[in-house]
């Protein structure tokens, strides 16, 4: 039996297990987590054995919060944290 995961995707292979298309592959930043790839792996073979599951190089997995830092980066400003307010239309040069 499969432990239970908090993975979202590693949840997604187990349910499309209906749909077996010979492959599977994974991307963003968040795939540049190997507990998640490890999951990932050991899922995908345990519940589709005939299914090859790739995975980009990790330098090719940027992560969200890791572009927000940059932009803090190089545009300093003093906020009060619960003023802080998302904008999922963000633009910057």
């Amino acid at each position: 039996m499969i432990p239970e995961t908090d993975f979202a995707s590693a949840d997604l292979v187990i349910g499309q297990s209906d749909f077996i298309s010979g492959s599977a592959n994974q991307g963003g930043g968040v795939t540049a987590n190997q507990k998640l790839r490890d999951e990932l792996i050991h899922n995908t073979k345990y519940l589709i054995p005939d299914t090859e599951i790739f995975f980009p190089k990790k330098f090719l997995c940027t992560d969200n919060a890791a572009m927000i830092g940059a932009y803090a980066a190089f545009h300093p400003e003093e906020m009060s944290w619960n003023k802080i307010t998302a904008n999922p239309e963000l633009y910057f040069e």
